[in-house]
């Protein structure tokens, strides 16, 4: 075959394979969302029905059960003396523990809670519950979310000095290694090897956000310090799981509206979340907010908190000028800091779609955002809306 030609069908074909793996991965999203209307349908129509079988080609299937209804008679307290968790190792940079256990490694994620009344404590386990229980029902890779083994409990959580605390105990597939955290990577300088895997850990971690609304979840705490990156053994690529599951709840369940006085955990919060006592409940748009800060960073792969040798944690340069001197004032500020490095800063560092994809993130809330911004197009108890209006948007 004449070279010329061959070269002009090879690249004809490469970006075929390219548009239908593109495809595939916003089918697989939308594919979920489908199924869960239908589940949602079936469930209101016909109370006895329990099951629904998922297509065998949907990532991460639930076999024998329907994808969205889990077994929630299913034991998910592990017993203390089977995990030693003094043998666990802190992951640089994350909240999160690496554990060696033979030929196993499992990742710890561990919440805590004080002076909960009898009924929030309820509320709590029942959360934590459910969600080890949906994340126990994952089989293979393609969510950027651990399978989870079981959760450790300890405590009560009746009084400061009994606190109730929870474990998820999270199952790494074997053929990934070397978990660390986005913060470590981007403080380290060590950069992907391309600009294609900047685009892609941005895609995995936008692809795992969504799957935790879709598991009717909102996470509350999305920033670099709760995503690892796992080297895959094969492959030498890095693969994104989220973690930092220290404040999540149930889409529209109990929310205490208690935020952070530290700046570099306010960094990632919408401005009616900023702070120690935010404006706003926690809803899915926040979480919106909060990857499109982290795909800020991701794109730039500039690292804006700081730590330096004597433990104090600074703004970065990029960041320093645009943040708020307190929290009650100039917040909207820091939002339109960060808007404007998408506009100037981030096209010339991977084009202007991903740019784009993250400004409507930032200003998912603002009234002139016409993809998220009109509040009572959400209003619909499920979710639904809000996560096919973030596919089409939010698909880089």
């Amino acid at each position: 075959m004449n070279r010329t030609l061959y070269a002009l069908k090879k690249k004809g074909i490469d970006e075929s394979i390219s548009e239908l793996e593109k495809w595939q991965s916003t089918f697989d999203i939308s594919w979920l969302l489908i199924l869960k209307t239908a589940e949602q349908g079936m469930s209101t129509t016909n109370e006895t029905e329990t099951t629904m079988q998922s297509p065998s080609n949907v990532p991460g299937k639930l076999t024998g059960r329907p994808l969205f209804m889990v077994e929630t008679d299913r034991a998910v307290f592990l017993r203390p003396e089977g995990v030693d968790m003094s043998s666990a190792c802190k992951i640089a940079y994350c909240e999160s523990q690496f554990l060696t256990r033979g030929s196993e490694g499992l990742v710890l994620d561990s919440l805590v809670y004080s002076q909960l009344s009898t009924a929030n404590r309820s509320l709590a386990t029942k959360d934590v519950k459910s969600l080890a229980q949906k994340l126990h029902a994952y089989e293979g890779p393609g969510f950027g979310l651990f399978k989870c083994k079981g959760v450790l409990k300890q405590g009560s959580g009746e009084s400061s000095t009994n606190q109730l605390s929870f474990t998820f105990v999270f199952q790494v597939p074997r053929h990934l290694q070397e978990p660390r955290s986005i913060r470590g990577f981007l403080l380290s300088h060590e950069r992907p090897h391309s600009l294609s895997d900047v685009i892609r850990i941005g895609r995995e971690l936008a692809k795992a956000v969504s799957y935790v609304h879709l598991l009717d979840f909102v996470h509350k705490n999305i920033r670099p310090e709760s995503t690892l990156l796992l080297r895959h053994a094969a492959t030498d690529d890095l693969v994104v799981y989220l973690v930092g599951f220290q404040k999540f709840r149930k889409d529209g369940g109990m929310t205490s509206r208690l935020g952070t006085s530290a700046w570099e955990d306010s960094l990632y919060c919408h401005p009616r979340r900023y702070g120690k006592k935010p404006e706003d409940a926690y809803i899915m748009q926040h979480d919106i907010y909060s990857l499109g800060v982290c795909l800020l960073e991701i794109g730039l792969w500039e690292s804006f908190v700081i730590y330096t040798e004597t433990g104090q944690v600074i703004p970065s340069a990029l960041i320093e000028r645009y943040l708020p001197s307190d929290t009650t004032s100039g917040i909207e500020t820091l939002k339109n800091g960060l808007v404007t490095l998408a506009r100037t800063k981030l096209p010339g560092r991977t084009g202007s779609k991903y740019a784009e994809i993250v400004e409507t993130c930032l200003t998912c809330l603002d009234e002139s955002n016409t993809d998220f911004g009109d509040e009572s197009e959400f209003l619909d108890t499920d979710g639904i809306l809000v996560g096919v209006r973030y596919i089409e948007k939010v698909s880089i």
